[in-house]
């Protein structure tokens, strides 16, 4: 009989007498030891093993997978996760504990836990994001999440982008966002920016991006970005940012133009003047902490028979 020094036969490390029970776990996820089960995950077919009785014993899912009629007997191919989240799942699993390096991480490992009903570690990963999600990483989050179906984050989505929209138009990835991200942004009644024409920049620079990625023709530019433009709200715009910004803008036609032009010159609306992609809203969103109440009053009380800006000049 071997001494105690020699370990268990097929582990490649004796058990220490002073570790914890606990540590003795953490070390079995860590380790290959005495592995029975293996994984193959993600595109990348990362190689993840693990023992059949800690994955049946945390999850139904897995339950039947291994010890059901149709038990796995091969390598388990999972092609709709990320190696990361199976193994922030496989963490928790064996030790009850996770270590997540960052909110993207934290997603994987709740899409893994989704997918095996592991509620329990649904709820610690939606904690930690709720938490740690910054403004310079939500768009890309939101793109991640509509990738995986998953809507629970909507709300704190839109808190981040009202509360913080010049972090998150700022950031790296707010070029390669995809449109329907953008859209959440251009549609939101208050903005912590400074004024319509700023979020239009944003826009226009978005759009350029879109225009490279989509090898949009020239032609066609003006005529592409609807679902946004239908959300600007041009005509609460200066005479002045209409003159030196709109007018010369690659994204709006040539009948867009005229449209707010002449609505926001004439300052009523006229039926004749009319783009199905153009509001025709005197209604002012609401930006930052020197939102101007005063203005956004007159305005949602306007009265085409009394001048309310009759301080402005004429085009």
């Amino acid at each position: 009989m071997g001494s105690k020094a020699d370990g268990i036969a097929g582990v490649s490390a004796p058990l220490n007498e002073t570790e914890t029970f606990k540590n003795r776990f953490h070390r079995l996820a860590d380790s290959d030891m005495l592995t029975d089960c293996e994984f193959i995950v993600g595109p990348q077919k990362t190689v993840i093993k693990g023992h059949k009785v800690f994955f049946c014993a945390a999850s139904d899912a897995f339950h039947a997978m291994f010890l059901g009629d149709l038990k796995e007997t091969n390598a388990v191919h999972i092609e709709d996760l990320e190696p990361d989240g199976f193994q922030g799942m496989k963490k928790y699993i064996y030790t009850d504990q996770t270590d997540f390096k960052s909110v993207f991480e934290a997603l994987a490992t709740y899409v893994a836990a989704r997918k095996y009903l592991i509620e329990p570690l649904k709820e610690v990963c939606e904690n930690y994001i709720k938490k740690l999600l910054q403004p310079s990483d939500v768009l890309e989050f939101i793109d991640s999440c509509r990738l995986n179906n998953i809507s629970i984050f909507d709300d704190l989505f839109r808190k981040i982008i009202i509360e913080n929209t010049a972090e998150v138009v700022k950031s790296d990835y707010f070029p390669s966002a995809n449109i329907e991200t953008i859209e959440l942004i251009v549609k939101s009644p208050r903005l912590l920016l400074k004024s319509e024409i700023e979020l239009f920049g944003h826009f226009e620079r978005w759009a350029l991006a879109e225009v490279e990625r989509r090898k949009i023709p020239a032609e066609d530019i003006a005529t592409s970005f609807g679902s946004l433009k239908k959300h600007i709200r041009f005509l609460t715009m200066s005479r002045e940012d209409i003159d030196t910004r709109i007018k010369s803008s690659l994204f709006l036609t040539s009948e867009e133009k005229r449209v707010i032009s002449k609505n926001r010159n004439w300052r009523r609306f006229d039926e004749n003047l009319t783009s199905e992609n153009i509001p025709l809203s005197w209604e002012r969103r609401e930006f930052g902490k020197n939102y101007d109440a005063i203005y956004y009053e007159a305005m949602l009380n306007y009265d085409p028979d009394i001048d309310v800006l009759e301080d402005y000049d004429d085009f």
